[in-house]
């Protein structure tokens, strides 16, 4: 059957779709919950941002965008070449130096070459960068637990506090202390607790949806820093565990190899 229902186009359909994959997974937010929100079939959610070539309709992709709190906005070209020629953004190379510090994150190449930056000028800016990418901050345990015999926390706590992210670097190293047992994480986390602490939202939320998810899903220890965010405590564990099995491979393949 043919429709009239404009498309994307196959070329430029899949450029979008892969972005619109990115915003869900920024925000934290699942395809089944996006579905139920937008009241489209969750299969048909499910293909539109797994499948390049499923060639989406224009009104499904904009019902999901509006469902996440985006608009779409006619861009012109010239600005589009000049938007894109900025490939190496600070938010870019951050996600680089931190998948060079161990995390499960993508664009290490990116910075193959360049002088690495001290560790922990590295985190203070994921730490900022966390209030708007889901993945960055559902990573930053892996790398603190990486690197917690090689950072120095009290430059740590001192550029944090001057980046204003004193408090996001409390809960962090909370978080992981208690993921992973760890009781100097938890230690040094309790010199970065303020005495009065609001609970305001982590993530900026953009829609109902993410306000109502945010407050059903927030970890206990989110909500001791005065955070409230939609990504419960079996999405950080998910990934440490991975983490883990990794380090424990690893360690495995090392003892073969000097055993050989």
């Amino acid at each position: 059957m043919y429709s009239r229902q404009p498309r994307a186009g196959v070329d430029n359909g899949a450029k979008l779709v892969r972005e619109v994959e990115k915003l869900r997974s920024r925000r934290g937010v699942s395809k089944a919950e996006l579905a139920r929100a937008s009241g489209l079939p969750e299969q048909s959610v499910r293909r539109l941002l797994t499948d390049e070539k499923s060639n989406p309709k224009v009104d499904t992709l904009f019902s999901v965008l509006r469902t996440m709190g985006y608009q779409v906005r006619l861009v012109p070209t010239r600005f589009r070449a000049r938007t894109r020629a900025r490939t190496e953004s600070r938010s870019d190379l951050t996600r680089a130096w931190l998948a060079h510090l161990g995390a499960p994150l993508y664009g290490k190449s990116l910075v193959q070459g360049r002088r690495q930056p001290a560790a922990e000028v590295v985190l203070t800016r994921a730490l900022e960068l966390a209030h708007r990418d889901a993945s960055v901050a559902r990573a930053l345990p892996v790398v603190f637990l990486r690197q917690r015999h090689n950072l120095n926390l009290g430059e740590l706590r001192r550029l944090a506090r001057r980046a204003n992210q004193a408090r996001t670097l409390g809960f962090f190293l909370d978080l992981t202390g208690r993921l992973a047992g760890d009781e100097d994480l938890r230690s040094a986390a309790k010199a970065l607790r303020p005495k009065h602490v609001p609970l305001t939202d982590f993530f900026k939320t953009r829609s109902e949806l993410e306000r109502t998810l945010a407050e059903a899903n927030t970890p206990e220890v989110a909500r001791d820093w005065g955070y409230r965010l939609n990504m419960g405590m079996d999405s950080f564990e998910s990934l440490l565990a991975k983490f883990k099995i990794g380090e424990a491979q690893t360690t495995v393949k090392r003892a073969q190899v000097q055993q050989g």
